[in-house]
């Protein structure tokens, strides 16, 4: 392959997997590492507003928010929310995703005044909702 869409593109393809194995197989760094080139390189090929971009941006802030950086990862979500609702408007569920994504790291950081809002809205439901903390694992929401 050749031209702009051709060994770019097929390197971004790859990255989109690789990190995800290593992640599970703990190396944390690695994954991390590869979800940045892969964001990066689809931002070259694609701009910011793109959906894969997009999507590039949820699984580095997955990796991040697992990591326990939780700043960065709440940053990569806004961005990515941001850009799901431009290019599909403000009710998709893409955007719901993100908020999600968004109220899963407001709850790792004990931060219950914005997650419940934010986790209710997407589950559609206020009380015990199900949310991943980390992404991948289900609690159940703390009753008061």
């Amino acid at each position: 392959m050749s031209g702009r869409f051709g060994t770019a593109t097929l390197r971004s393809a790859v990255k989109k997997q690789f990190p995800i194995s290593y992640f599970d197989l703990g190396a944390y760094d690695r994954a991390i590492a590869m979800h940045r080139e892969a964001l990066r390189l689809r931002r070259q090929l694609y701009g910011d507003l793109h959906a894969d971009v997009a999507r590039s941006r949820q699984r580095l802030a997955g990796a991040l928010a697992n990591h326990g950086e939780l700043d960065e990862a709440e940053s990569l979500d806004h961005e990515a929310r941001a850009t799901w609702e431009k290019l599909l408007g403000p009710d998709h569920p893409k955007g719901a995703d993100s908020l999600l994504n968004l109220g899963t790291t407001w709850f790792q950081r004990n931060d219950w005044a914005r997650a419940q809002p934010s986790l209710s809205r997407h589950s559609g439901s206020t009380v015990n909702a199900k949310i991943p903390t980390p992404r991948r694992h289900s609690i159940i929401w703390p009753t008061r």
